[in-house]
């Protein structure tokens, strides 16, 4: 697998992860006003009485594991608590307890917990750390890909991104732009978060100054000292919080100075005697403590103050949009979503023309659909054809496509003759409009051969509804032959449709009928490309402008022609005559999306760096042609021993 797809399936996956994370850690600069605003009544301002509040949560038959002293000497303590075996949380103050709830009732809280090890103790610790092993990686091979595509187009387009013509150019662009500016936080918060979920693993190989971990036995005819008095012995720092090893309360660990800073001190008392058991002092630690030491405050921003607390806050907000750019990203580059479709009707009018009705297979509302699209037919047998909309447009209801059994059918109209029948799963691409019908209120002529009826039946209908003038005529090798004659025999378009047999009314006279239309109609013709090359050939020489002739491709493009190179993102393949180029990337190793190979349905499209290109496709616009985009299935290099510089990436 290449950097880049890692990349990508490594951000899909962790994405989500990340952007709710970042907005987590975004709720934790803002921990304790939340708490003040999601619980007002637990924290009524009320006078200093440490040790009658302790005696209060005590008396709850709740063990106190932690004490966190208020900023402020009329704030209520907080307490974390082991109640039963459950984690609680409290606030304490006036002597009397003010909210006791189980952490899951506090939210800001479980959110916490949740950010730091997964609400899922020690073992959502170790995740977290890998999770944040995989962040970094991730990063590492961003910056890896930006460096890439520096190298290729200049480090200025990334610092100051353009805004295409072409949408997945733009949010491309945006989306590096983002990552250029977020990989270094992100990474910063990648090495600082596993630092502290693998502490333990992390500090082992270093230098440190060893944790004091005191213990004291137990004294039941000794009372234990109030809280106030071990803290006066602690001279120095206004201290932030007490933690009571066990819940106990034998031993007492006084922190003096935020546990964001680097520079706090905690001290271990005896809980009966207030004997100092042992100190942890700034000044003291080693060289890898104080290193360590500095991860919360750079997790958190703090360290920076005001500034890396804007700076963790924007990477927060940011992530989101990150992740959507990411995923809208990945999405179009798996092409189009497919939907689950039933056969719901099948109709056979002896032409070799299986008329189908589709319907989703859970009953839910269609995309409407526009006249003149098509759809992308994925079969059971791993085929993928195109048939074009033939029902009503606008119906969300069901969906209709008439397959003709060809001749020399490479697998799709064959299988679907013998296998389909009614009450068969198919899955169906979304609709896409590559041979739309031109708004206006002109004449329109429609004119089909044989199975090309199909597309412009959908716009005879959109024609009928609107009130435009059109007809549209069909030619067919006899009247036997003619595709959805029954079908239509029986709507308001029959009026409206004309047949020309060439077994009885002889060769069509084309320049008669275009000479017949009325100023400024617009001439619509599907059908073999010789029909359709008549047709068009004739309306030009009679001075038809381009803008009124409408045509789509019937016949597949071919990917024959001379031999030529072409290099993908570095690597360099030989093409050789009357191979395809996607054939080949293929043989080479390299995954591109692809269906329909034949030029309709522009899953293998890939940008085109430098180099001249011969377009076969039936798809793409000359906008896109323009912008560096081209089919692998049968388009190549113009001339013969050319060389094209391509890219997975738009």
């Amino acid at each position: 697998m290449t950097v880049q797809r890692w990349h990508r399936w490594a951000g899909l996956f962790l994405g989500l992860f990340i952007a709710v994370q970042g907005l987590g850690g975004v709720l934790l600069l803002f921990r304790q006003p939340l708490n003040h605003l999601l619980h007002p009544a637990a924290f009524t301002p009320s006078p200093p009485a440490l040790d009658a509040n302790v005696d209060a949560i005590r008396a709850s038959g709740c063990t106190i594991n932690r004490i966190d002293l208020p900023d402020l000497a009329t704030d209520p303590l907080f307490c974390h608590l082991t109640c039963a075996g459950e984690a609680f949380m409290a606030t304490a103050g006036g002597g009397r307890v003010l909210r006791l709830a189980p952490l899951g009732d506090w939210p800001m809280e479980w959110l916490f917990q949740f950010h730091y090890r997964l609400a899922a103790g020690t073992t959502g610790q170790q995740v977290v750390g890998w999770i944040g092993v995989a962040l970094l990686a991730l990063c590492l091979t961003g910056f890896w890909l930006l460096a890439c595509t520096a190298r290729r187009d200049g480090w200025q387009a990334l610092f100051r991104p353009g805004w295409p013509a072409a949408p997945l150019r733009r949010w491309r662009d945006l989306h590096r732009a983002a990552g250029l500016y977020l990989v270094p936080v992100l990474a910063l918060l990648a090495l600082t978060g596993i630092g502290m979920a693998w502490n333990p693993t992390v500090t082992a190989p270093l230098p440190v100054t060893p944790r004091p971990s005191p213990q004291v036995p137990v004294r039941p005819d000794t009372p234990l000292l109030p809280l106030s008095s071990i803290i006066d012995r602690a001279k120095g720092a206004t201290p932030s919080s007490i933690r009571l090893p066990g819940g106990h309360g034998r031993v007492v660990m006084v922190m003096l100075g935020r546990a964001d800073s680097p520079d706090y001190e905690q001290f271990w008392f005896d809980g009966y005697t207030g004997i100092l058991l042992g100190t942890r002092r700034a000044a003291e630690r080693a060289a890898a403590d104080r290193f360590m030491d500095l991860f919360y405050p750079l997790h958190t921003g703090s360290l920076l103050g005001p500034a890396g607390t804007a700076l963790m806050l924007l990477t927060g907000l940011s992530l989101p949009g990150f992740l959507a750019t990411g995923l809208y990203l990945w999405s179009r580059r798996r092409g189009p979503a497919t939907l689950p479709m039933r056969v719901a009707a099948l109709s056979r009018d002896g032409t070799g023309v299986l008329h189908i009705t589709l319907r989703h297979r859970f009953g839910l509302p269609l995309p409407r659909f526009g006249a003149g699209d098509h759809v992308d037919v994925h079969l059971p047998n791993g085929l993928v054809r195109q048939y074009s909309l033939c029902g009503r447009p606008g119906r969300h209801r069901s969906w209709q496509i008439a397959v003709r059994l060809s001749d020399v059918s490479a697998g799709g109209s064959a299988w679907i003759h013998a296998h389909l029948a009614v009450g068969s799963h198919l899955r169906l691409g979304l609709p896409r409009a590559h041979f739309p019908l031109a708004s206006g209120n002109g004449p329109v002529l429609l004119l089909a051969g044989g199975i090309g009826i199909t597309p412009l039946l959908s716009m005879a209908w959109r024609l009928w509804e609107t009130g435009r003038p059109f007809i549209l005529l069909v030619c067919a090798r006899d009247r036997a032959a003619r595709p959805l004659a029954r079908a239509i025999a029986t709507t308001p378009l029959a009026p409206f449709v004309r047949w020309h047999d060439s077994a009885t009314d002889g060769r069509i006279d084309l320049r008669a009928l275009i000479t017949a239309q009325a100023p400024c109609t617009h001439l619509y013709t599907c059908g073999p490309d010789a029909f359709m090359q008549a047709a068009l050939d004739t309306a030009r020489s009679l001075g038809w402008s381009t803008d009124r002739l409408h045509w789509e491709a019937f016949a597949p493009a071919t990917p024959s022609g001379p031999a030529f190179t072409a290099i993908m993102d570095g690597k360099t393949i030989a093409v050789g005559a009357g191979e395809s180029l996607l054939d080949r990337l293929l043989a080479d190793g390299i995954a591109i999306p692809r269906s329909c190979r034949r030029g309709i349905c522009g899953q293998c499209v890939v940008t085109v760096r430098s180099g001249a290109v011969d377009h076969r496709d039936s798809i793409l616009t000359p906008d896109d042609h323009a912008a560096g985009r081209m089919t692998t299935c049968c388009s190549r290099a113009a001339d013969e021993g050319g060389t094209l510089h391509l890219s997975l990436t738009p």
